[in-house]
């Protein structure tokens, strides 16, 4: 039986919209961490007033654009994507001892709610 198809351009764009679809759903059950990996690409789409607009120029932007279009994201770009997120953990934690090491330092000056006079040199 022959298949009539009415529509060429619709037709094509739903079996591509399908096969992202099907892509994302495969993504999302091979990877455990498969929200915090779209979480961190999520920061390289650009919107407008709560509309989508384009994506970041520079790494994660492009990783969003390769979800958006094929899916899924390869094994090195997941691996990439890890890495990153272990990083900006690594580094929060290191700012956070800094910070903490710091306000240890810190002493207050005076009562609370009095006023006082500083003479700045």
């Amino acid at each position: 039986m022959a298949v009539i198809i009415h529509d060429e351009r619709a037709y094509y764009a739903g079996a591509r919209r399908n096969i992202i679809a099907n892509a994302q759903k495969t993504f999302a059950k091979t990877h455990e961490d498969y929200e915090a990996v779209l979480a961190f690409i999520a920061n390289g789409r650009i919107f407008d007033g709560g509309s989508f607009v384009s994506y970041e120029d520079n790494f994660v932007g492009s990783l969003a654009k390769a979800y958006d279009n094929f899916g899924k994201l390869s094994e090195k770009q997941v691996a990439a994507v890890r890495n990153s997120i272990a990083e900006r953990a690594k580094r929060r934690a290191e700012w956070a001892d800094k910070q903490a090491a710091l306000n240890a330092t810190r002493t207050h000056i005076g009562t609370v709610g009095e006023k006082i006079t500083l003479t700045l040199n």
